[in-house]
């Protein structure tokens, strides 16, 4: 209505529709700052295991054994981010 009768020369409605939008999105912009975080950390952490499973000697004694224990840290590098992902998610809803 101030736009019909040029009390305001500009469009108010897509105005504020704009600014919404982009507080919005800026809100959801710093909620992955932390995800992205533990996501980049989640990464170097796999990446030197799998650094270290290239350099195991299958045939040492102890090859299976550090194998087994690399493979679980592994597991426990994406479990940790799972449980990361899921308890944001969860929140969220």
């Amino acid at each position: 209505m101030l736009q019909i009768f040029n009390v305001v020369p500009w469009h108010v409605l897509g105005t504020f529709t704009t600014v919404a939008a982009s507080v919005t999105a800026w809100t959801q912009l710093k909620q992955f700052g932390p995800l992205a975080s533990a996501y980049r950390l989640a990464g170097t952490e796999l990446d030197m295991i799998e650094v270290q499973l290239s350099r195991i000697d299958p045939t040492r004694p102890d090859a299976e054994e550090s194998w087994s224990r690399l493979a679980r840290d592994a597991e426990d590098a994406v479990s940790r981010e799972h449980t990361i992902w899921r308890a944001r998610r969860d929140r969220r809803v």
